[in-house]
């Protein structure tokens, strides 16, 4: 799930089905928080993060699922099932 610095949030499925509108990558940009689970009953997922040159710790933020579900709201009912799906 991708939340937008102007409010908005995407749902993007990393996967293999490219046909049904799964990425096999996918670009986060700028400035947009970031965060992803597990669909169905999957218990463990082969992927990465990576930044590119130049980001610094103090560019990285550790969100706060009640804020975050205040700022974006149409997408607050994701962001706490993906909070409490983390074990």
């Amino acid at each position: 799930m991708l939340l937008k610095p102007d409010g908005t949030h995407d749902r993007v499925v990393i996967g293999p089905a490219l046909a049904d509108g799964q990425h096999m990558q996918f670009p986060i940009p700028g400035d947009a928080f970031h965060t992803a689970r597990l669909l169905g009953n999957g218990h463990w997922f082969l992927g990465g993060s990576t930044e590119w040159l130049g980001v610094i710790p103090s560019d990285v933020e550790i969100g706060d699922v009640e804020q975050l579900a205040r700022t974006y709201p149409d997408a607050a009912d994701m962001i706490r099932s993906i909070a409490r799906s983390v074990v």
